[in-house]
């Protein structure tokens, strides 16, 4: 995949042709955190790209962002191999980590 654009219309097919995959841990954060699995679509289908990393391993993967309930920023890792998407994490912003929605703190 050359660049986020792609990437991102192409986790958007494969979520509209049901071609997600909630791999174990992030089912276990959206449990914990009480995060749906619809928010994790809507995130998918409107959110942005906060971060890209193609090079990941083993596929690349994305990190996106929308504001979700009561404007509070809800985030979503997924992977794309090419046909599935699999969504890796998901969690909302934890201050103590971002400095704002868009940014990281140093570590």
């Amino acid at each position: 995949m050359d660049n986020r654009a792609d990437f991102l219309l192409n986790i958007k097919k494969a979520s509209k042709n049901n071609k997600v995959l909630l791999r174990k841990h992030a089912d276990e954060r959206a449990g914990k955190r009480k995060i749906s699995y619809s928010d994790i679509l809507d995130v998918i289908m409107t959110g942005e790209v906060v971060e890209y990393y193609p090079d990941s391993k083993p596929m690349p993967a994305c990190l996106l962002m929308k504001q979700a309930e009561g404007d509070i920023p809800l985030y979503v890792v997924c992977g794309f191999d090419g046909e599935t998407c699999y969504i890796i994490t998901v969690h909302w912003l934890d201050s103590e980590k971002w400095s704002d929605p868009w940014t990281r703190r140093p570590r």
